[in-house]
């Protein structure tokens, strides 16, 4: 049931798609669609070439995996599993949907524009280049159309400009058996289709915004300028004008209740989230140099203040501690300035209620008495500038093998100490205590009992004070590896070099993924028939029900041995930088040479 009510979602949308690229006429603009697009464009993203993405993705390790021999009853199981959508797909346009998706060569865009319309308050753009497959693409759109009129959709043209702009106009029923109705505008440039949510939007595309366009804004500027060179896939999100917009949009679709967008903008504002300018993102397949890698980088304004300043980035020379094992699957670190975030927390809650922090530190003593708990000096005061998680995974595989282990860097071990111990006081826990090479270790079960409806399944809590760090983890026998110690280090690690090799001098945090080891667990719990099991856990866990079946895509049993998997599997890694703009954030799997 579940796949059919998909598949027939997932036929909506690609008629919904069929609709957008219909017939017509327009006289090719000189000017570039950034140009053509108003500056309070919400987000921008472009396919920079459809052609060369297909080819790079084919030549990326996982385009060359699904293509080779040993994976042909996988694939064709995939394929079968997904033939009732695609033969829908085929019934309306002739073409099948790999065809389909084959047609574009060009540049493809999509904007998410304003409107003026409160409850509605933005809709979309996009446009296609199919090239030298013009032909096909118009046929396989002529027929959409087709199929869309013999199901009751009604079709309307208007010039404007030169420009014919054809309006579809369609009523379909949701899942719920409820009539939708849906409008598109379309229109045709040489070899390139476009679509609009509606037929304003068009217009206002068609017509051009003058010298209040999107290029002319200095964040999409800046933007421009944070995409990865020869990336293919380009993203642009206005975040300002996206918050204004979605506030605007609570308020008019508020039920019986009195939404103040202006007050909840002026709180966002002293929150200091207006400074978050712009996000830029772009992915690279095949790249140069890596197999692939993605780009993200936040635009700020400076100085960054309210909730921003209690995020801030602590650049410096980062490599792993000399406590991470060299077996974890993944390792990830990154400075905090934890005295910016004290300052930042201090000075929201002050901007709220004055001197509220220093009201509650008095009251933060424990039933046994004694001096309150300072969260300056007791809490922030004691931590150094670094937070890292590690995880591995333990043999034989299984859907609970993962370990993970959190860790805070300490310059004033012995002081925390003390403050973990006044904190289990003031939360009246009673650890176990138990020593460990030396080390106290503080066992903990919540009880969570009465968690308000919460569906949540807590588990023992492992905290320790050792290596001039705070440990956390929910499983003790990793935090008991890395005390007893004795074994490869990550930093040492052929693998981790090979990774670290691409990372600046100065960074402001640091990854590390061994691709190969995290994939033989996922591929052992698929052949096990533990990965549904896993999946529906964390599903639940999260309170949406049962996952995706994987034995709806694939028989498990099929799978070839592992090692056909592992020579296509490269190691990866990221690190994320502060400039004068913001931060940017780099993620990468390296190249790896196929036999």
């Amino acid at each position: 049931m579940r796949a059919t009510i998909a598949s027939k979602r997932l036929l909506r949308q690609a008629l919904t798609l069929g609709l957008i690229f219909a017939t017509g006429s327009m006289s090719v603009r000189a000017a570039s669609l950034e140009e053509s697009l108003p500056k309070n464009t919400l987000v921008f993203a472009k396919v920079v070439n459809a052609a060369a993405l297909r080819k790079a993705f084919e030549q990326t390790s996982f385009g060359r995996m699904i293509q080779d021999p040993a994976l042909k009853d996988v694939v064709e199981d995939v394929e079968k599993n997904l033939k009732e959508f695609s033969s829908d797909v085929k019934k309306a346009a002739g073409l099948s949907l790999k065809e389909l998706l084959d047609l574009p060569t060009g540049e493809m865009n999509i904007a998410i524009i304003p409107t003026s319309d409160p409850k509605i308050p933005a809709g979309y753009y996009a446009s296609c280049d199919a090239g030298t497959n013009e032909k096909a693409f118009a046929d396989a759109m002529a027929k959409l159309i087709a199929f869309g009129t013999e199901k009751g959709s009604k079709v309307s043209d208007e010039e404007f400009q030169g420009v014919t702009i054809r309006k579809i106009e369609s009523e379909v029923k949701d899942e719920d058996g409820e009539s939708v109705k849906m409008t598109f505008a379309v229109a045709k440039t040489g070899t390139v289709h476009h679509v609009a949510s509606t037929v304003d939007i068009l217009k206002s595309v068609i017509k051009g915004a003058a010298a209040d366009n999107l290029a002319s804004v200095p964040e999409y500027r800046k933007a421009t300028t944070k995409f990865r060179k020869g990336s293919q896939l380009q993203l642009f999100a206005n975040v300002p004008s996206i918050v204004k917009v979605g506030i605007q949009a609570a308020a008019a679709n508020a039920d019986n209740a009195q939404v103040d967008a202006q007050q909840i903008e002026t709180i966002v504002n002293m929150l200091g989230l207006g400074g978050v300018k712009a996000i830029a993102s772009s992915v690279s397949l095949n790249d140069p140099e890596f197999d692939m890698v993605t780009t993200n980088s936040i635009i700020l304004e400076k100085p960054v203040e309210g909730l921003l300043k209690v995020f801030k980035l602590q650049p410096s020379k980062l490599e792993p501690e000399a406590w991470v094992p060299g077996d974890v699957v993944s390792y990830q670190t990154m400075g905090w300035d934890f005295d910016s975030a004290y300052n930042g927390i201090n000075d929201i809650v002050n901007m709220f209620n004055p001197g509220f922090l220093n009201v509650l530190e008095q009251q933060l003593v424990g039933p046994n008495g004694g001096d309150p708990l300072s969260l300056q000096k007791d809490i922030f005061g004691p931590l150094g500038n670094r937070v890292t998680i590690i995880s591995d995974i333990t043999k034989p595989v299984k859907e609970d093998s993962q370990r993970t282990l959190f860790a805070v860097a300490l310059d004033d071990p012995n002081g925390f100490a003390k403050t973990l111990e006044k904190l289990f006081d003031l939360a009246e826990l009673q650890p176990k205590k138990r020593e460990f090479q030396g080390t106290t270790i503080y066992d903990i079960e919540p009880d969570l009992a009465a968690a308000g409806g919460v569906n949540v399944e807590a588990g023992k809590l492992s905290i320790a004070i050792a290596k001039n760090s705070l440990f956390v983890t929910s499983n003790v026998t990793l935090l008991e590896s890395v005390l007893r110690g004795g074994s490869s280090k990550l930093a040492d690690s052929p693998a981790y070099k090979a990774v670290s090799k691409h990372f600046p001098a100065s960074t402001s945090s640091i990854s590390f993924s061994a691709a190969e080891e995290a994939s033989r667990a996922t591929y052992e719990m698929l052949k096990q028939g533990q990965l549904d099991q896993a999946l529906d856990a964390a599903a639940q866990q999260a309170g949406r029900g049962d996952a995706p079946d994987v034995g709806q895509l694939f028989d498990p049993k099929k799978l070839p041995d592992f090692s056909v998997f592992a020579k296509y599997m490269s190691n990866g890694g990221g690190y994320s930088v502060v400039d004068e703009d913001g931060v940017t954030q780099v993620q990468f799997m390296l190249n790896k040479e196929t036999p």
